[in-house]
């Protein structure tokens, strides 16, 4: 409980068993417990003198006393914990993580991630910490390439933004930031490219698009891609934006089918067989 920095015998943190702790491994050996430390740089326990090379904190971060609340390592409180796979966890630590990247273009988070598989998320929302750690777990099964391609934001997609939507228990919806005239694109559907075949297998189609000539798009763990917030308000009157799908060019314009306000949250009519999908899929939360 000493290795904290600021600590002392009269002054140290009171954590109980079972805490969760962001910590550094200071030595490990295949037959003894591994020895950990939450202090800025490391001296070894038995006597006393400084580890050779020592382990030290990230330098562009400044050391703080673990009473202040801004140490760099210590308790972690709140939050979601939920446990990755040692190689999903050697991805998200990596220094260019795409994506980490694009899920904090969309998202603000916080993230620990323990090289034991352990990660640590928090957020300002229920479902926001849901839908990252859902993207994270489900971009395990993706190429390099294919994490890359998502980690990309639609080049189109700058007038408009990601926050809470107006229609009850829907989660996350798109807002407009400028405003678009009939006929105007607003964003772009994009995701991983799938045939039928692929297509029929994949168990969550809530970003499911079927874009014609055989060809499907998944935007299930591309965050990085606005359109696939957008929500149907279940009106006709109130729509105000359709797909025009491109499957020689593998995505799908999201344009505006009348003017669109500042402010205004960006409807489209996802059409009666995904509707009936939900309701087979869902039988006990029915939609009508």
């Amino acid at each position: 409980m000493l290795a904290f920095d600021g600590a002392s015998k009269r002054n140290r943190p009171n954590m109980q068993p079972g805490s969760l702790v962001y910590c550094r491994v200071v030595r490990a050996a295949k037959d003894l417990d591994a020895c950990v430390t939450c202090e800025g740089t490391s001296v070894e326990w038995s006597t006393g003198q400084s580890l050779t090379p020592p382990t030290v904190a990230p330098t562009h971060l400044a050391k703080k006393d673990w009473m202040t609340g801004l140490a760099i390592y210590g308790e972690l409180t709140g939050g979601y914990v939920f446990k990755a796979s040692i190689g999903l966890a050697k991805s998200l630590v990596q220094d260019e993580c795409a994506v980490l990247e694009s899920l904090g273009r969309a998202i603000p988070f916080e993230l620990a991630v323990g090289v034991n598989g352990v990660v640590w998320l928090n957020s300002k929302s229920s479902q926001d910490t849901i839908l990252v750690a859902n993207a994270i777990l489900n971009s395990e099964g993706l190429t390099p390439a294919q994490r890359d391609r998502e980690s990309v934001e639609d080049s189109n997609g700058g007038g408009v933004e990601v926050k809470m939507s107006r229609l009850p228990n829907a989660g996350l919806g798109l807002f407009a930031t400028t405003t678009f005239n009939a006929g105007d694109v607003v964003c772009v559907y994009r995701g991983q490219v799938l045939a039928t075949a692929d297509a029929l297998k994949v168990a969550d189609k809530s970003y499911l698009m079927r874009l014609g000539g055989g060809v499907y798009i998944d935007a299930r763990t591309c965050i990085g891609v606005k359109a696939r917030y957008i929500n149907d308000c279940r009106s006709r009157g109130v729509h105000n934006v359709e797909f025009e799908k491109l499957p020689l060019l593998q995505k799908a314009n999201v344009r505006a089918t009348r003017y669109i306000h500042i402010g205004d949250e960006i409807y489209v009519d996802y059409g009666k067989w995904y509707w009936l999908a939900y309701n087979l899929s869902h039988p006990h939360d029915l939609i009508k």
